[in-house]
């Protein structure tokens, strides 16, 4: 019987192992939709998964790239719709430079009880340039994390729980690449 026991617990362990890699794979995956008028490819967070960094390709420049992050908020729900069309500071990796971005949507989510807010960088950069520059901070470090940053305007603990999260950007080479093909129509959407 003992024996017995130890074969199920074995079995059930090795199968619940398999099970649990096949969704951390998932949960990694980017995605790469076509919305008309721009391309945008995007991967969940680490930290907290529905805050998504995404890459966005306007059609009308295949050649330049915009950053977008969002976070999401169960903190000051009254205070937070007075964000929207602020610049706020935040930084890459831990960097003491902080740089801008624009809080381009304030949104109610799950029920009213939380905010989603969008993140944007005031312009656009060439995807060369700056792919490079991601990739060179990312293996820098092996990882791409993004904090909303304090000054006195701003404290960034005043409106979010969480205001801080990491990206694997292990696939952004390949992903970029085939967002920008199908912004200049060489590449199917998968």
């Amino acid at each position: 019987m003992k024996r017995f026991l130890i074969f199920v617990f074995v079995h059930l362990l090795v199968f619940l192992i398999l099970i649990a890699h096949q969704v951390r794979a998932e949960d990694d995956e980017w995605y790469i939709n076509d919305f008309g008028n721009y391309i945008v490819a995007a991967v969940p967070g680490e930290v907290v998964h529905g805050d998504k960094l995404r890459f966005v390709i306007k059609k009308t420049n295949c050649n330049k790239l915009s950053l977008m992050f969002s976070f999401l908020s169960y903190k000051n729900p009254k205070r937070l719709p007075s964000l929207q069309g602020r610049k706020v500071p935040f930084r890459i990796n831990g960097s003491k430079t902080l740089l801008l971005a624009k809080i381009l949507l304030v949104k109610l989510a799950f029920g009213n009880n939380s905010y989603f807010v969008m993140f944007v960088t005031p312009e656009s950069y060439s995807i060369d340039e700056m792919s490079a520059a991601i990739m060179k901070e990312y293996r820098s470090n092996n990882k791409f994390s993004i904090e909303l940053g304090k000054v006195e305007e701003f404290n960034p603990e005043d409106y979010f729980d969480i205001y801080y999260n990491n990206w694997i950007l292990d696939k952004y080479p390949e992903k970029i690449s085939e967002a920008r093909g199908m912004c200049e129509g060489k590449v199917l959407q998968s």
